[in-house]
């Protein structure tokens, strides 16, 4: 008679788990099928998983893009033009820059431009803003924007620069984009956050303040240790600038900034609640 030795098949299955798992382990693959409909967006790439039954795929996601089928557009770009460039056809709006602040994009009033907030404060906050020169680190509202007080770091400023060509000043955007009272210069010319001590005629591409307007011409900037920038529409033809808005001026008449001397003729200086905005900026 012989003799075999008998095992009971619960043990014969938990030798075979044992043996199949030290056989296979990494060798296994993932076949949930849930990758067939293709679910990752924008060049994501889709990975099936097993172990899950409530996460049955995940997606790595291409460069720029993010969230659960890479449908969020989110790139790490620094200023507004940037971010124009990897998305053509974007809309003015709120949008966070570099997963550090959130500002104003303008990619609308003015065609071929593409423009980045940095600054924007109303008047009734002027003592605020008044002896904050943009070489100085005077940070507000920088991850939650309003166009009553606002500015960005120094840091994250040099950063819009190095992307930029030029910077333009507005009075109450919000409204509407006025030539009437508006500036814009290269920054070739003049770079704002270098321009230090300084109290010069300065070349502007246009200057208007109260309708009075030149193209191409020299015009008052200030900007000090104790001094916002900003230009003197009384004195710039008085220290022979080609820009001379004297007439209707106040005497001393301070624009775009500082307000140490205002006229409510000028947009930005109408009532507690008009706002001055700096921006930087590029052609796209």
């Amino acid at each position: 008679m012989s003799c075999r030795a008998y095992l009971h098949p619960r043990y014969i299955i938990l030798i075979l788990s044992i043996i199949s798992s030290s056989l296979f382990q990494g060798a296994h693959t993932c076949l949930s099928g849930c990758c067939k409909s293709k679910p990752c967006l924008h060049g994501g790439t889709c990975v099936e998983k097993c172990d899950d039954v409530r996460e049955r795929y995940n997606c790595a996601c291409s460069k720029n893009y993010q969230g659960r089928r890479c449908e969020i557009f989110h790139p790490h770009v620094s200023s507004c033009q940037a971010y124009m460039k990897l998305k053509p056809g974007s809309h003015s709006g709120l949008y966070s820059l570099n997963d550090t602040f959130q500002t104003y994009c303008d990619f609308d009033s003015e065609t071929g431009k593409a423009w980045t907030l940095i600054e924007s404060f109303s008047l009734a906050n002027n003592a605020l803003y008044q002896n904050q020169p943009f070489y100085y680190n005077f940070t507000q509202n920088e991850r939650n924007f309003n166009w009553s007080s606002f500015r960005l770091s120094n840091q994250a400023m040099v950063n819009i620069r190095n992307n930029s060509t030029h910077w333009r000043v507005t009075c109450n955007f919000p409204s509407g984009l006025s030539f009437t009272d508006y500036a814009r210069a290269s920054l070739l010319d003049t770079d704002i956050l270098t321009f230090v001590n300084q109290d010069q005629c300065r070349r502007y591409e246009f200057i208007s303040v109260r309708g009075i307007n030149c193209s191409d011409c020299t015009g008052m900037l200030v900007q000090r240790d104790n001094q916002h920038m900003h230009t003197d529409s009384y004195w710039s033809g008085l220290n022979r600038c080609q820009w001379n808005p004297g007439s209707g001026a106040v005497s001393g008449e301070d624009n775009f900034g500082f307000y140490d001397v205002i006229n409510p003729q000028h947009k930005c200086t109408e009532n507690p609640h008009s706002t001055t905005q700096w921006w930087l900026g590029s052609e796209i």
